[in-house]
């Protein structure tokens, strides 16, 4: 950003571009990161057994690779049924 730029800028753009700068360096950080750890794991599958080999994902977890937990299933219209009488009742 040029300076000229940068003073007729107001403050939540110049935040806002601070914002996106790190955004995108965090980025680019996981996917090095993504990269080294699937060449590790290329190099050991190579010495190990075919029932021993690891994922890279197992071999190192990152923020990115967490799984949302799975929702709850819908209750039947019998179970909600019971619940709203359960909660009548109370």
């Amino acid at each position: 950003m040029p300076e000229t730029e940068f003073f007729n800028s107001s403050l939540r753009a110049v935040a806002f571009r601070i914002s996106a700068h790190y955004d995108r360096q965090n980025r680019h950080e996981i996917e090095e990161w993504k990269r080294i750890r699937w060449q590790t794991s290329i190099l050991l599958n190579i010495q190990l057994a075919q029932k021993d080999r690891i994922t890279p994902e197992k071999l190192l977890p990152l923020p990115g690779d967490e799984k949302k937990p799975a929702a709850a299933p819908k209750p039947t219209p019998h179970e909600y049924a019971k619940f709203l009488i359960d909660q009548y009742n109370r």
